[in-house]
């Protein structure tokens, strides 16, 4: 299983919009898969940490077991 962790207004894309699910793991599971998987395109989770590392990479290969953080982007001024 992965954890998918859900921040701010993310959550919406969560079933039920909850702050953390599991999704079952699968063979070549990559970040991008599961955003995709999740209903969400490339630019809503802006920053994606994967077992508290940053991850830039959307092809970034998730093992069984990961817990995946979804930020929105953040502004400010």
């Amino acid at each position: 299983m992965i954890k998918v962790i859900f921040k701010s207004v993310l959550k919406d894309f969560s079933p039920g919009k909850k702050e953390v699910i599991e999704v079952e793991h699968r063979e070549e599971m990559t970040v991008a898969k599961l955003l995709s998987s999740l209903g969400m395109n490339y630019g809503q989770a802006e920053v994606v940490l994967v077992d508290g590392e940053l991850i830039k990479d959307r092809s970034y290969k998730l093992n069984d077991g990961a817990v995946v953080e979804l930020y929105p982007l953040f502004g400010g001024g």
